[in-house]
């Protein structure tokens, strides 16, 4: 049920902020009054000050009843107005029987007459019949105090459905009767403003049919986004981007894209760009064309490869669990003449000899940036973020001189996800399975069975505490709902759902399918602190370190402050934006 009292707008028990819409109702603001439509049946409310209109179509004309009539196309009501005994029809149609019905005055004065229909006169021509309103109005001035204002309601009604019946009234008001409402700030009263006025959020609104008496902007300037009154010329709308606001003419860049402010909308031009390929929780991929795909595999496999480098993965499966999931074992980087195994336990070999970090030599790059994260650069452009704490999980960046030459599980990198599934015969496949099974290093693996069935219905158990702890990710009010605009969460939801119900003992899959959607998030500009606090997942730290959501990892050791090397000169990112992790780093003591 819907409510308006005082101004205030509820739905049931609890109050709506205006536009709302929802699967049956579409409440919008129409002029300074409301509109109210009912998808089914087909029902519009218009509730502006001291007058309501219900327009209804003809297919919900069955049945109806009430003050307004049945409906049924006969015109008794309005044929003999002057002679029905009112107060005799308005008395069954109490919804409290204990209300008192009180009927008014007959006012049939000359000089109210005149009045009324001078009023209709001036607004010009409407197909809506007046006579009625023209009643109206004259009972409303036989027991009007404030004769400016007498009638007013009847002939505002009147006018309301001649425009939304598509008529366009002249200005009807004058300062004797009905004057023109003050407005607020900026805007100015229009008897016939536009359905749906521009606004610095939406500059370029479709044409409108029809008009509303109401407060709007002077011609050739919009409202703005901060308030209701404020208006501005169009050139000089600010922008807004998570929250922030920027001043026309400025320059965001966003992902791979370079943007400038103007007249409230950012106008985008793509660039060259790096992208990326990741394998999270051991059996989630997302090719470098941003196809996901879910493989729990059981044997060395080809991440990703060009014509000098390749990168292997070692997945096995994580335990006995009753729904079979994969790890990540290990990660391989060869590139001619040198090869670095990165093994989840955080070690790094390379001709079987352990690495100490952090590592530079011509080609390659290695250092740790935090308690979780081992960062690579190589001098050929390729960089990867080696995750090794709480689980092991790779990320890869390539430059864009890459796109078109790669093959493997990340796909070829040609900006087209439909052909990601190549396997490695040259051959386009239609599942995941077959894809994946075509990419193994090693001739000694068997394949991995194509059924696959949804861990959740296998383990219903785990169903409901999923389900409980993952919807915090499409939460409307969550803490991560400050990413939805940029992310849709509902892939990670699923993927939350399917690796909670098949998450090893000892595992935390859901907090690892959150940080996934915090770190996609990040990788956007928008970094989401305080996540952790929120999914009471929060990260111990040293006694002489700190939790940080972003950070670089430069100018975090004694080494670093002297020579900063790579780690303060190179980022893992698109160039266009600043990938901020989330780790412990040391705490700068000063002496």
């Amino acid at each position: 049920m819907v409510t308006i009292s005082d101004g205030i707008l509820s739905l049931g028990q609890q109050s709506v902020v205006v536009p709302y819409i929802n699967t049956r109702l579409h409440i919008t603001r129409f002029g300074m009054g409301l509109k109210i439509a009912l998808r089914n049946p087909g029902i519009k409310i218009i509730w502006a000050q001291d007058v309501l209109l219900v327009v209804v179509g003809r297919g919900a004309r069955a049945g109806m009843c009430g003050l307004c009539g049945n409906f049924d196309g006969q015109k008794e009501l309005s044929a003999n107005y002057e002679n029905m005994d009112l107060l005799a029809y308005a008395y069954p149609q109490r919804l409290n029987q204990e209300c008192e019905v009180k009927s008014g005055p007959v006012c049939s004065e000359p000089w109210m007459w005149s009045t009324c229909s001078l009023a209709v006169q001036r607004m010009g021509p409407c197909d809506v019949p007046a006579s009625g309103f023209v009643a109206m109005c004259m009972n409303e001035q036989c027991h009007c105090e404030n004769q400016t204002m007498c009638g007013c309601p009847s002939l505002t009604a009147f006018s309301l459905e001649c425009v939304i019946g598509g008529a366009t009234l002249a200005s009807w008001r004058t300062s004797n009767l009905c004057a023109p409402q003050d407005c607020p700030g900026d805007l100015v009263y229009e008897e016939c403003g536009s359905t749906c006025p521009q606004t610095c959020a939406n500059p370029f609104q479709p044409m409108c049919q029809g008009c509303v008496p109401g407060c709007f902007c002077p011609p050739d300037s919009v409202l703005t986004v901060s308030n209701g009154t404020t208006c501005v010329f169009l050139s000089d709308c600010n922008c807004t981007l998570n929250g922030d606001v920027y001043a026309p003419g400025a320059i965001s860049q966003q992902g791979c894209r370079s943007c400038v402010c103007e007249t409230g909308q950012w106008s985008c031009n793509s660039l060259p760009c790096a992208d990326g390929c990741s394998l999270e929780g051991g059996s989630n991929f997302i090719t470098f064309d941003h196809k996901s795909f879910s493989f729990n595999g059981n044997c060395y496999y080809y991440l990703s490869m060009s014509a000098d480098w390749v990168i292997e993965v070692l997945l096995r499966p994580c335990s006995s669990f009753p729904v079979e999931r994969a790890c990540l074992k290990s990660v391989t980087l060869k590139s001619q003449s040198m090869s670095y195994e990165f093994k989840s336990n955080g070690n790094i070999l390379s001709s079987k000899m352990i690495v100490p970090l952090p590592h530079e030599s011509g080609k390659i790059s290695i250092y740790k940036t935090s308690s979780m994260f081992l960062q690579v650069f190589t001098s050929f452009g390729l960089k990867m973020q080696v995750q090794i704490s709480p689980s092991m999980q790779v990320y890869i960046t390539l430059p864009e001189e890459f796109r078109g030459h790669t093959k493997g599980l990340c796909g070829n990198f040609n900006g087209v996800a439909t052909d990601d599934f190549m396997s490695s015969q040259g051959l386009v496949e239609g599942t995941a399975v077959v894809f994946a099974n075509s990419w193994k290093a090693s001739s000694d693996c068997e394949d991995i069975d194509t059924v696959v069935q949804d861990p959740c219905l296998l383990n219903m158990a785990s169903a409901e505490s999923a389900e409980r702890k993952c919807s915090i990710l499409r939460a409307p009010s969550g803490v991560f709902a400050q990413c939805h605009h940029l992310l849709d969460p509902y892939r990670y939801y699923k993927r939350c759902m399917s690796d909670a119900c098949s998450c090893p003992a000892g595992q935390d899959c859901v907090t690892e399918t959150q940080f996934a959607y915090a770190r996609a998030c990040a990788s956007k500009g928008n970094v989401l602190h305080g996540w952790r606090r929120a999914t009471d997942s929060l990260v111990g730290c040293l006694q002489n370190q700190l939790f940080s959501y972003a950070s670089d990892g430069c100018k975090r050791t004694c080494r670093s402050l002297s020579n900063q090397g790579v780690a303060c000169t190179v980022t893992d990112v698109p160039v266009e934006v600043t990938v901020r992790m989330e780790y412990c780093v040391a705490k700068i003591t000063q002496v």
